[in-house]
């Protein structure tokens, strides 16, 4: 049947449906699944690219900008030094038993951070051939690499914070955690 029309006194036709046919409810694309509502968490800007990163480290190896850091401790294991740019950037950067190892963390300026992890080398798409991207070691030469490490083991440095009285404290032994308790396996029996 073909839909019913209308027409108006003022000259306006308008056609309706059928009423015969009513039209079904449209059915979810996925049965009995509630779309997502959108993510309303405020998102800060977006990391800085790897090259970014290795521009701003040039600059630092360089001697462009003038560099601040934690002193260095080579015989710790692992350590990580903050490092402070002047042109806005900031590092953590990781040396194991005093040698530079990985970029662990970058700020940019404009408040971008860059992970460790959060890219890969040379891209996403190289699939299992793909690395972890550690702009030190994947976007500097090793003479870029060995002048950023003199250059941050030379630099202006600023002190340490204080180590929390909670991790420099005395443990209590097992004994005054746990006393000895000479009735307990007379009131387990």
């Amino acid at each position: 049947m073909a839909p019913v029309s209308i027409r108006l006194l003022c000259g306006l036709t308008f056609l309706l449906p059928n009423p015969k046919r009513p039209g079904r409810p449209r059915k979810p694309a996925v049965p009995g699944a509630t779309p997502e509502p959108p993510d309303t968490t405020p998102q800060g800007p977006p990391p800085p690219s790897g090259d970014a990163v290795a521009a701003a480290l040039l600059a630092v190896v360089s001697g462009a900008v003038p560099v601040e850091a934690w002193e260095v401790r080579a015989d710790e294991p692992l350590d990580r030094q903050q490092v402070w740019a002047g042109d806005g950037w900031r590092f953590a950067v990781w040396w194991q038993m005093g040698v530079l190892h990985r970029l662990a963390v970058a700020l940019a300026p404009g408040g971008g951070r860059w992970e460790y992890g959060c890219g890969r080398w040379p891209d996403w798409l190289a699939g299992p051939d793909a690395v972890v991207l550690d702009p030190i070691h994947h976007l500097l030469t090793a003479q870029q690499r060995a002048q950023l490490q003199t250059r941050l083991l030379g630099c202006t440095l600023r002190p340490r914070p204080p180590v929390p009285e909670y991790f420099t404290r005395p443990w209590p032994s097992l004994d005054e955690t746990f006393p000895a308790d000479e009735d307990w396996l007379e009131r387990a029996s």
